[in-house]
């Protein structure tokens, strides 16, 4: 077992892995599941997330109390505009994870990973690389 990324990364060297064969060992080992069941499982979960990540970009969603209603697209629409600070692709990455937020505002489906308040961020990193 590892505790750090460090300690991750030290496992992959000593025992020539790489690290997504030791998590899914990880999980199979906390979980008692199979391989392809633990697959099955963040293959859903990634699903999620990908939705989450892209269902406001275009349609702003009737979020509670309205506070953040359409910031995803408009966000989404600022990334198109390369002249920003940031450039296009950064813009592109931050309306990804507001998305995922407005979706949650207005109770849809997210994953929460690691919370519900954070949900949004491993989305779009993922969905960004």
């Amino acid at each position: 077992m590892y505790k750090n990324a460090q300690e991750l990364l030290e496992l992959c060297a000593s025992e020539n892995k790489r690290a997504w064969e030791i998590a899914l060992e990880t999980e199979i080992k906390l979980t008692g599941l199979s391989g392809e069941k633990v697959l099955e499982y963040f293959g859903k979960r990634l699903d999620i997330m990908v939705n989450s990540a892209k269902k406001a970009l275009e349609h702003k969603q009737a979020t509670k109390g309205g506070l953040i209603d359409g910031v995803a697209n408009c966000q989404y629409e600022y990334s198109k505009n390369d002249s920003s600070i940031t450039g296009g692709y950064i813009n592109y990455v931050m309306s990804l994870a507001y998305s995922s937020s407005e979706v949650n505002a207005s109770m849809g489906k997210i994953c929460a990973s690691p919370t519900a308040g954070s949900c949004g961020i491993l989305p779009a990193v993922l969905v960004g690389m």
